[in-house]
């Protein structure tokens, strides 16, 4: 048993910061409020203009756990490269900071590691995650549940698409038994990282200008070269849909964006010799998400389109 499995290992969280003052504090307070405290809270100010940087420095002053990086705009792919390259902890993690945290998240994952053999036999542990929606049509049916948000208002929420349907047969396992992952929204910060997976297999999210879909590029890079992974359908992880119409605009206005992570996703699948998961359901399905959908369809699933 390796020494990680003997103690609580440092988790160091990833949390890309721009322009997203209203809905910092309840990021980082679901942050601080985690059950396992043994944490990093690495927080990267990417030249946010409104008072993101002033909330951040509030939060340090009380929480030693909490690391500011101020710097210049670059992007959400360069700006966790530089987060990750930052972590001093045994597992990384990326939270975005309009979205917030189970109080329990990151203990049931470090919990799920643990139980499938630690750091030795883990690269990825992943969870499902819940769709946070305001005061706003969501267009979907089934909503299962309400929370009060941190200012007070009503939030409803519906499990995200793969809730349910990811049954590997044993853990931990490949990609291929977890084929759902692959088949719906990217959902990068569901999961923790072995730091030490990323940075010898050089996985790293492709730098380009604002959010640019990179995530899609990362979770191929990340989930199928070979990539032991672990699994709970507990539902950790809460990703607000909020901003339809800037979305939509967004993707009216770079129309090209979805194919060119495509061709990135494929760089990624050629660069690594990925054969066993691209089978023709899982390519039709991506080339459905990643290309074919109307801005509109894809501007409700956002892909961290606030920039």
């Amino acid at each position: 048993m390796s020494h990680a499995q003997n103690h609580q290992p440092l988790v160091s969280l990833v949390v890309p910061i721009y322009n997203v003052a209203d809905y910092l504090e309840q990021c980082l307070a679901s942050i601080q409020s985690q059950s396992y405290t043994n944490l990093e809270i690495i927080c990267l100010n990417d030249g946010s203009t409104d008072s993101s940087l002033a909330l951040l420095e509030a939060y340090a002053a009380r929480d030693g756990r909490i690391v500011i990086i101020d710097k210049e705009n670059e992007g959400y792919g360069a700006t966790c490269n530089r987060g990750i390259a930052a972590a001093h902890g045994s597992w990384v993690g990326i939270v975005e900071p309009d979205d917030y945290l189970e109080p329990t998240m990151i203990q049931e994952l470090v919990d799920l590691i643990q139980a499938n053999g630690g750091e030795d036999q883990v690269d990825i542990a992943r969870s499902a995650y819940w769709r946070v929606f305001g005061n706003q049509k969501n267009g979907r049916a089934g909503v299962k549940t309400q929370v009060k948000n941190g200012a007070g208002f009503t939030e409803h929420r519906i499990p995200c698409a793969y809730k349910g349907r990811v049954k590997p047969k044993q853990q931990p396992c490949s990609v291929d038994q977890m084929a759902q992952l692959l088949l719906h929204h990217p959902a990068i910060w569901t999961a923790l990282y072995r730091k030490e997976f990323l940075t010898q297999n050089n996985i790293s999210f492709k730098e380009v200008p604002g959010a640019g879909w990179v995530d899609n590029p990362f979770l191929i890079a990340s989930h199928c070269c070979g990539t032991r992974l672990v699994y709970t359908d507990s539902a950790l992880y809460n990703y607000r849909e909020n901003g339809y119409a800037e979305a939509a605009t967004f993707a009216q206005r770079q129309p090209k964006i979805p194919l060119e992570r495509w061709n990135d996703m494929m760089d990624v699948v050629d660069a690594r010799n990925i054969t066993s998961i691209f089978s023709p359901r899982a390519l039709g399905a991506w080339m459905q998400s990643a290309c074919l959908k109307t801005p509109q369809s894809r501007a409700q699933e956002r892909h961290s389109l606030r920039r």
